[in-house]
């Protein structure tokens, strides 16, 4: 639960256009040809738009998750 709650908090700070590219492939399920064609960009975008976004999350979630392990 604690994860889960560290990526939700991580994906509230990232920006509008990189949320939106994560929440479309890792929930909605989409592929990426599917995400630019919704969002009006080309694959290209949207590839770079959730790579900054991973790492961002991955730096967010990263703290608590090492704390997490710790306490175990």
């Amino acid at each position: 639960m604690i994860a889960r709650d560290a990526v939700l908090r991580g994906l509230d700070g990232l920006d509008a256009d990189h949320r939106i590219v994560v929440v479309l492939r890792f929930w909605a399920d989409l592929p990426l040809e599917a995400i630019a064609e919704r969002l009006g960009v080309p694959v290209g975008t949207v590839k770079s738009r959730l790579h900054y976004a991973l790492r961002d999350l991955r730096a967010a979630v990263a703290p608590e998750a090492s704390t997490d392990r710790a306490a175990r």
